[in-house]
């Protein structure tokens, strides 16, 4: 692979993209999350709001083509979730290629297949509804269920375009708990193990 590369799979609400900032910031390196969607929209030719509603999420057999999309209906090959899927990972491939970074989801560890340093973030469901009221100032019944949904839709996603299960130990290098060791501890373990790749 030639550049370090660090992958961050995370529950929603355990801070997991923070961590992935924040450790991007501490050793100088671009951190990719949300400009994966862009660049694949933008590449894609695909409008960036329809994208954007099929971030992470497992292809649907209802979501062939149509309006919003660059490409004729009835000469769309795959539909537009694997589409997409198909453009990040291509992305993914090639930032690897070309620079040290930080990912954060789309199954980035998977699609890299052992040429990264790959970490789950969780926390405690009492942790992760706290930071999500605060952060978003929701009751503890919407934060509840924005929880749970995310969480199921990132678990469909990782599952369905991955080899590995989401969440599972087996599936990454290192897990890691913010609610347990905090953001920065999370971000200190994470910045040791990179300059030992």
């Amino acid at each position: 692979m030639g550049h370090r590369v660090v992958t961050i799979g995370r529950q929603y609400g355990s801070g997991g993209k923070e961590v992935g900032e924040k450790l991007a910031a501490k050793l100088g390196i671009p951190c990719y999350d949300w400009h994966l969607i862009q660049m694949a929209a933008e590449r894609g030719g695909f409008d960036l709001e329809r994208v954007t509603e099929m971030d992470e999420k497992a292809a649907s057999p209802w979501s062939y083509g149509g309006a919003g999309t660059a490409v004729d209906f009835f000469s769309y090959s795959g539909n537009m979730n694997d589409q997409l899927q198909r453009l990040q990972a291509d992305i993914i491939r090639e930032l690897a290629a070309k620079e040290d970074c930080v990912i954060v989801g789309r199954c980035a560890d998977s699609v890299l297949k052992g040429e990264c340093l790959s970490a789950f973030i969780y926390a405690t469901d009492n942790a992760r509804i706290k930071r999500l009221r605060n952060k978003y100032g929701l009751s503890e019944k919407e934060a509840v269920q924005r929880m749970k949904g995310i969480d199921k839709k990132r678990a469909a996603y990782y599952n369905y375009y991955s080899d590995k299960t989401w969440g599972e130990k087996e599936s990454y290098d290192i897990m890691l708990s913010s609610s347990d060791l905090g953001i920065d501890a999370c971000v200190d373990i994470l910045a040791e193990l990179y300059e030992k790749m």
